[in-house]
């Protein structure tokens, strides 16, 4: 499945990409597409061995400073 390409998105507002690098469920690939194809309005970080839906989990300090960051960038 290609998300990007099947999504048909055109991003309108800033966008905050989280991704895990063990994510089995979505390519991380995926990811990187996606914030490449919109480099004005998607930021992507990335969690080192952090598996889909286990962001937080992996590394809680970062997960917060990325999110409370990206929220007052855009309010």
């Amino acid at each position: 499945i290609d998300y990007v390409r099947d999504a048909g998105v055109t991003l309108h507002a800033p966008a905050l990409l989280q991704h895990g690098t063990a994510d089995a469920s979505v390519p991380i690939s995926q990811s990187v597409a996606f914030a490449e194809a919109n480099p004005d309005l998607a930021r992507l970080v990335t969690y080192d061995g952090a598996g889909h839906v286990q962001l937080y989990e992996a590394d809680p300090e970062k997960y917060l400073r990325e999110v409370l960051g990206f929220l007052s960038e855009v309010s």
